[in-house]
């Protein structure tokens, strides 16, 4: 096995995913979504997120959450590194007349992004397939495109993880692997509180939404972080 992550993986995986789209409605099925919003709407009820503003959706895939949120009113921008991904989301943004723009870039980086752009970034499952460094230098970018108190959600599988979901799971470092090549990171949820803290996110709320008690190989949560001060 390699400790060298291969974003491109993601790329197959969506053509897979477009090619059964009486299954997949995007990364998951219609139903995943709707209990994702169910999850976001109990997350916005407790008051620290903003209603409406510059919305940045991380690694968005086919933009299902996207055109949710900009059906909220928020102005929303999607950011995925796969190219069959970006086509789909732009589908599925005219299907509903829906006004979203979608960059297929380097979510890692952000490097098509200014600084202090978004008033509200918005993570539905994006951190856990970030590998190694690249996990500080994405939360210091997206630290960076934030404006002074701007708003992060994340929504991150975190260990433990029973079942790898076709994933070969190493439980000394918490990583699935994909043909030998590190697809996901499980931290638990307090070092992903640590990493947080670290890019200088001042957590509100955290809570786990999903547990293996569930009957899930997995669990995971929901974080609510502001942005503090900015990174030396």
């Amino acid at each position: 096995m390699t400790n060298e992550a291969n974003y491109d993986l993601h790329e197959d995986r969506y053509r897979e995913r477009r090619d059964r789209r009486d299954v997949y409605a995007g990364w998951f099925t219609e139903r995943d979504y709707e209990n994702g919003m169910r999850e976001f709407a109990a997350s916005m009820q407790q008051g620290f997120a903003p209603e409406h503003g510059r919305l940045i959706d991380l690694g968005c895939g086919a933009g299902n959450y996207s055109v949710r949120l900009a059906s909220l009113g928020y102005d929303v921008t999607g950011i995925d590194i796969s190219r069959t991904a970006i086509d789909w989301a732009q589908e599925n943004a005219s299907e509903r007349n829906l006004q979203v723009r979608f960059v297929c870039g380097n979510g890692v980086t952000l490097e098509d992004f200014e600084d202090a752009t978004f008033d509200f970034a918005f993570d539905g499952h994006f951190l856990h397939c970030i590998i190694g460094p690249d996990r500080e230098i994405f939360l210091r970018n997206v630290h960076r495109i934030l404006k002074p108190k701007g708003f992060l959600m994340i929504r991150s599988i975190v260990w433990p993880v029973t079942s790898g979901g076709g994933l070969e799971v190493d439980d000394t470092n918490h990583t699935g692997y994909l043909d030998g090549t590190p697809y996901r990171y499980y931290p638990d949820a307090e070092d992903l509180k640590r990493e947080l803290a670290q890019a200088d996110f001042d957590i509100l709320d955290w809570r786990y939404t999903v547990t293996t008690t569930d009957g899930y190989g997995f669990q995971h949560a929901v974080y609510q972080c502001v942005r503090g001060e900015a990174v030396q």
